[in-house]
């Protein structure tokens, strides 16, 4: 299933897939769909859905997505991943409202 992308970078750049994962890699599509899921059931309680989207890191492999600022770093950063969350949040929640 082809996800449509909102980029928040100018035309013809890469600086979308730099930011959150790309939609169209199978841990990309992974990511963005558990996250619609979260969204789409925890619909009626907003408090509940706010914490599960901020601790959905927690469920991910180490370093997939950036760490808070001021967290001290204990391994390497992995090429392709360090994703921000909450860019990743927005357009999920983009996405999904304009479906």
């Amino acid at each position: 299933m082809y996800c449509p992308v909102v980029h928040l970078g100018y035309p013809g750049s890469d600086f979308v897939f730099q930011v959150t994962p790309n939609p169209n890699t199978p841990v990309g599509y992974s990511i963005r769909s558990t996250l619609v899921d979260i969204i789409d059931v925890f619909e009626v309680n907003q408090k509940e859905c706010a914490r599960l989207s901020l601790e959905y890191p927690k469920w991910n492999l180490p370093r997939t997505f950036k760490l808070k600022s001021g967290v001290p770093i204990t391994t390497e950063p992995v090429p392709g991943k360090d994703w921000q969350l909450e860019s990743t949040i927005i357009e999920v929640q983009i996405l999904y409202d304009t479906t």
